[in-house]
């Protein structure tokens, strides 16, 4: 059974099928998954080298992982400020958090400029607390991202945080303009619409059963090898499986997410009116926002 988010996206779609492999071939870059790192690798790499043959390979459709049923919140890695400071420094962790900010901006432009119906919208984010053991968490990285010149939050009263999220549950929240929220499965096909449009090869329902590696890659399948100059593996949570070397590198996390019946009136009474997501400060978040 198809996640809602993806089923909704299928429902409405028009793009071609893309049927498996079926014979030996060749390209310059063989990209291995669907979800939105591979296509949106196939995308920029097109966008870079038009004339760039370029084949995308997926176990099953494009979007059936993490991509098409995730929560639908575009945020970006300010709040992640220090793991990347520490893994790669001060000098590139500032970029990443300025990159990664951009990344929400070009999401919508690329859905506009291209028809992708995705629900976009740009309103923004809440980091909050909803017990006292939570409250401060945030204050660290708050004041190291002031500090580096980088912080696109503010804290604000807790009376409108209960406001704009919609709950008095919430004790304390910082509110950042740079965030957005999407139907995560209506944007990753509209990729794949766009990926086709743009000349990618893409064969959906065709898993990597191995993969040669030297100055020549082969990406096996069942129903035949990808050879290619270049590959992209975008495998997510299947990388520690596929390759045994990711196993002690790679956590398999889950998200479970609940979603109800419409309740317009409901949403309007407790004020969660806008495209605001919502997150706690918990180790593994709660989170939400309305559709």
């Amino acid at each position: 059974m198809r996640p809602f988010w993806l089923q909704q996206a299928l429902d409405q779609e028009q793009a071609p099928a893309c049927p498996p492999l079926t014979a030996d071939t060749h390209c310059d870059v063989c990209i291995v998954g669907g979800g939105y790192t591979g296509l949106w690798t196939a995308l920029m790499l097109k966008e870079h080298s038009p004339a760039l043959d370029v084949v995308l390979i997926e176990a099953d459709i494009c979007g059936a992982g993490a991509s098409g049923r995730n929560g639908g919140c575009a945020l970006s890695w300010s709040a992640k400020y220090f793991t990347l400071e520490r893994l790669f420094g001060l000098q590139e962790a500032v970029r990443l958090v300025k990159a990664s900010e951009q990344s929400i901006y070009a999401i919508g432009d690329f859905c506009h400029a291209h028809g992708i119906d995705a629900d976009y919208r740009l309103d923004g984010t809440l980091y909050t607390a909803t017990n006292r053991a939570q409250m401060g968490a945030t204050d660290g990285v708050i004041a190291a991202l002031e500090r580096q010149g980088i912080n696109s939050f503010q804290r604000l009263p807790v009376e409108q945080v209960q406001r704009l999220a919609g709950s008095a549950k919430h004790l304390e929240g910082w509110f950042s303009p740079a965030a957005a929220t999407v139907q995560p499965g209506k944007l990753v096909r509209g990729l794949r619409r766009i990926a086709l449009e743009r000349g990618v090869r893409i064969h959906e329902g065709t898993a990597m059963t191995g993969l040669q590696e030297g100055p020549q890659a082969g990406v096996e399948t069942a129903g035949g090898t990808v050879r290619a100059a270049r590959v992209v593996l975008g495998l997510n949570a299947w990388m520690a499986r596929a390759f045994p070397q990711f196993e002690r590198s790679v956590a398999i996390v889950s998200s479970d997410m609940i979603i109800t019946e419409p309740q317009p009136a409901l949403l309007k009474q407790i004020g969660l009116t806008s495209g605001v997501s919502v997150l706690d400060s918990r180790i593994f978040v709660h989170y939400y926002h309305n559709t």
